[in-house]
C-alpha cells in the first residue's frame, strides 16, 4: 500500500483549488447572512427604492465551483459589485442601527449583547461600522462594565471561605435547588465563561477596530484563564474531600440494613452523604471529569444498594414522623394500623444485611404495604376532617333561629361523615368535633337571643261576648295564649340542653358555661319588655 505519510512528508497537505473554493463558499455565506440581516431591518418599501431586490444579479452566470483564474476574476468583479450595490442599504441600515441604540440604551449588557449580535455581519461593514462609531463605544463601554461584574463575582466566589452551607447557599451559584452544591458552582462558572466568550466573539468580530478593544479582550481572556483555574481548583477541592471520608461513605455489604435507635426511631445504615456522592459522581461525568477510579468504587458499591437504601428510607422516614403527620383527635382511629406497621418494623430479622438481596426486598416490600396502609387511612381521614371542618364552619353562618331545619341538616352530614368512615374508635374524634360544634352553637345562641322577640309566630285571639259574665273576654283565654307564647319562647331557649352532638350530649361537655347562657337569655328577654301585660 502506498504510503501516504511519506509521499506528503511531514507537513500539512493543501490543495490550492479546494482552498480557493473553500474561501469562495465562506465569502458567499457571510453574504447569505448580510442579505438576512438587511431584510430583517429595512422594510420592503425601502428595499425597492434602494435597489435592494437587484443585488445578486450580478452573480447570475458565475459557477461558483469554477476554482479557475478566470472564474476567479468573474467572482472578484461580481463580489465588488454587490459591495457597491449594498452601499445605499447601509446608509440606510446605519441609521436603523443608531436609533435602536438609542432606544435600548437603558438595557443590560447581556440584553445588548442578545439585542444587536444578530446583526453582526452589517456591525463589520465598513460604513455602517464608520457610522456607528459612537454607538459601538457605548456597547464596547457595557461590555466592560459587564466583564467588571463577572470577574467581581468569580473573585469573590474564589476567595470565600468554603462551609457546607455556603457550598449550597450561595446566591451567586443558586441554579438547581436539587443540584449538590459543588455541581451548582461548575455549571455556574461554565455558564459564566459562555457568557464572557459571546462578548469576546462579539468585540471581535464588531468592534476590534475601537480604541479600547484590546484592552478589552486581554481583560476577558485573563478572565477566561482564572475561571479555567478555579474550574480545576474546584473539582480537585471536591477529591480531596471525597478522599477524606472514603472509610464513611464506603457501603459496607455485611452490614445491618437499619437500626432502632434508643428513642424509637428506625435509622437506615445508608448515609444520606453517599447518596449525595452518587449523585455528584454522575453530575461530574456527564460533565465530562475524569473521576479517580477509587471515588468511583465507593460511587459503584452504594449504586448497588441505592434503590433498596432510598425505599428504606422513604419507609423509616414515615415511621419516624408519625407523630407529626397524624392528626391528634385520629390516633386511636389509626392504632390498628399503626400497630401493624410498628410490627413488620420491630419483628424483622434484626440480622437482615444488604448482602442478603433477595431477603432485603422482600421485607421492604411488607414495609410498603404497612406503609402504604397507615398513609392511605391517614389521608383518608385528613380528608374527612376537612371536609367536616367545613361543615362546622357553615353552622357559624347558617341562621339557627330561622333556619333551624338546614342547621341540623349539616349536623346529619357530619354524623354521616364519621359513621360512614369505619373507623374504629371514634370517641375521641367525635368528642373533638362535638367541642367544635358547641362553639357554633353558642354562637348562633346568643345571636338568637337577641332577636328571638322579632320571630315568634303570631297568636291569633278573638275578642267575644261572655254571656256568663256580660263581659267581653278572649279566646283563646290569655292564660293560653301566655302558654303558648311561652312555649315557643321555650322552644328556643332550651334547644342546648336537648340537643345531641355526633358523639356526646352537648350539655355534659357545656355545663360549666350553660348558666351563663340561661341568664344572659332570661336579661335579653327581660331588656325587650316584648309581652306588655294585657288588661281583662
Amino acid at each position: 500500500p502506498l504510503d501516504w505519510g511519506s509521499e506528503w512528508g511531514m507537513g500539512k497537505f493543501s490543495d490550492f483549488a479546494m482552498n480557493r473554493l473553500r474561501a469562495r463558499l465562506t465569502d458567499a455565506t457571510s453574504l447569505l447572512r448580510l442579505h438576512d440581516q438587511v431584510v430583517e431591518l429595512v422594510d420592503a418599501s425601502d428595499m425597492r427604492a434602494l435597489r435592494g431586490d437587484t443585488l445578486w444579479d450580478v452573480f447570475d452566470h458565475i459557477n461558483i465551483y469554477d476554482t479557475s483564474a478566470a472564474a476567479q476574476q468573474q467572482w472578484e468583479a461580481a463580489f465588488g459589485s454587490f459591495s457597491r450595490r449594498l452601499e445605499p442599504l447601509e446608509h440606510r441600515c446605519a441609521k436603523l442601527l443608531r436609533d435602536q441604540f438609542a432606544s435600548n440604551r437603558d438595557m443590560s449588557p447581556a440584553a445588548l449583547i442578545g439585542e444587536f449580535s444578530h446583526f453582526n455581519q452589517l456591525l463589520k461593514r465598513p460604513i455602517v461600522a464608520k457610522e456607528l462609531a459612537s454607538e459601538r463605544d457605548s456597547l464596547l463601554a457595557k461590555l466592560s462594565e459587564r466583564l467588571h461584574a463577572l470577574t467581581s463575582e468569580v473573585n469573590s466566589s474564589a476567595n470565600s471561605v468554603e462551609t457546607a452551607e455556603s457550598a449550597t447557599e450561595d446566591r451567586r451559584v443558586q441554579l438547581g435547588r436539587n443540584m449538590p452544591g459543588v455541581i451548582n458552582k461548575v455549571v455556574w462558572l461554565r455558564q459564566v465563561r459562555s457568557s464572557v466568550d459571546q462578548m469576546l466573539l462579539m468585540t471581535k468580530g464588531m468592534l476590534s477596530d475601537l480604541s479600547r478593544a484590546t484592552e478589552f479582550e486581554g481583560s476577558a481572556q485573563e478572565l477566561l484563564d482564572k475561571i479555567d483555574e478555579y474550574n480545576e481548583q474546584v473539582f480537585k477541592d471536591w477529591v480531596l474531600d471525597i478522599n477524606g471520608k472514603q472509610e464513611d461513605l464506603t457501603l459496607d455489604a455485611n452490614s445491618r440494613i437499619l437500626d432502632i435507635t434508643s428513642n424509637g426511631h428506625v435509622k437506615v445504615n445508608y448515609s444520606e452523604h453517599l447518596v449525595e456522592l452518587l449523585r455528584e459522581v454522575r453530575l461530574f461525568t456527564a460533565l465530562g471529569y475524569n473521576v479517580p477510579k477509587n471515588i468511583r468504587k465507593i460511587a459503584d458499591q452504594g449504586d448497588n444498594f441505592y434503590h433498596s437504601g432510598i425505599a428504606l428510607k422513604q419507609v423509616a422516614n414515615t415511621y419516624n414522623t408519625m407523630n407529626v403527620d397524624i392528626i391528634e383527635s385520629t390516633r386511636a382511629m389509626l392504632i390498628d394500623s399503626a400497630l401493624s406497621f410498628e410490627d413488620v418494623i420491630v419483628g424483622g430479622d434484626k440480622k437482615l444485611t444488604w448482602r442478603n438481596t433477595e431477603d432485603t426486598e422482600r421485607f421492604i416490600e411488607r414495609l410498603r404495604k404497612a406503609s402504604g396502609a397507615l398513609t392511605d387511612d391517614n389521608r383518608r381521614l385528613h380528608r374527612l376532617h376537612s371536609q367536616i371542618g367545613i361543615l362546622v364552619l357553615d353552622l357559624f353562618r347558617i341562621d339557627l333561629l330561622r333556619s333551624r331545619d338546614r342547621w341540623m341538616g349539616r349536623i346529619r352530614e357530619i354524623r354521616e361523615l364519621i359513621a360512614q368512615s369505619h373507623f374504629s374508635n371514634t370517641e375521641a374524634w367525635a368528642k373533638h368535633w362535638d367541642m367544635q360544634i358547641y362553639k357554633a352553637l353558642e354562637y348562633q345562641y346568643q345571636m338568637g337571643l337577641e332577636s328571638l322577640h322579632e320571630v315568634v309566630t303570631e297568636i291569633n285571639a278573638a275578642v267575644v261576648f261572655d254571656v256568663t259574665t256580660g263581659k267581653a273576654a278572649l279566646r283563646p283565654p290569655l292564660e293560653s295564649i301566655r302558654e303558648q307564647y311561652y312555649q315557643r319562647i321555650k322552644d328556643f331557649l332550651t334547644f342546648p340542653i336537648r340537643f345531641n352532638g355526633v358523639g356526646l350530649s352537648l350539655i355534659h361537655i357545656s355545663e360549666p358555661t350553660r348558666l351563663l347562657s340561661i341568664s344572659y337569655a332570661v336579661f335579653c328577654l327581660k331588656k325587650k319588655k316584648h309581652t306588655p301585660p294585657l288588661e281583662k
